[in-house]
């Protein structure tokens, strides 16, 4: 009997080899390729975001509210609609304070101030709308939680002051 086989890492392939085993490695190798044969790693992050949850007087969504997000250091501005539950996620925002509005039809405008975004997190952000015309604003001022009771990390913000405290041996 005459055959043949071939190995591709830690395969070996036949005649006999299904085409879906082919394909599968065929894929496995164009990924290799295009990671440049490391290892694809998760990427950390160095920004955050904020989920708000618009809804009126009542508590119940108000689908497709303008909302506007502010970096209130920068001037940096975002734009969204929500979604059909009144939500909408601000992504790849920089760490710092925002100012975050929104307005809808039949709906005064509403706004919250300092609005803390944190690396590597969500911040959740509930902004109700009062019912009347459109020349009204209702501005929300309030300080973002030191301690996040919605999210079970643990984690933190490490700055210049911290890394120049570290003890090493033999440092001066």
């Amino acid at each position: 009997m005459n055959s043949f086989a071939w190995r591709v890492g830690k395969c070996i392939c036949t005649p006999t080899t299904s085409i879906r085993t082919v394909i599968c490695l065929a894929v496995s190798l164009a990924v290799a390729i295009s990671t440049g044969g490391r290892p694809a790693l998760a990427q950390s992050t160095t920004n955050g975001a904020i989920e708000v949850n618009v809804t009126d007087p009542q508590g119940l969504a108000v689908p497709g509210a303008s909302l506007i997000c502010v970096n209130t250091g920068t001037g940096q501005e975002a734009k969204g609609t929500g979604n059909d539950q009144g939500q909408y996620r601000f992504i790849e925002l920089q760490p710092g304070a925002y100012k975050v509005t929104a307005s809808a039809s039949g709906f005064s405008p509403g706004a919250q101030d300092n609005v803390v975004v944190e690396v590597g997190r969500v911040t959740y952000l509930s902004l109700p709308l009062q019912v009347g015309g459109g020349k009204q604003t209702v501005v929300v001022t309030s300080v973002a939680p030191l301690v996040s009771t919605s999210q079970p990390d643990f984690s933190n913000n490490v700055n210049q002051k911290f890394i120049s405290e570290i003890p090493m041996n033999g440092r001066r």
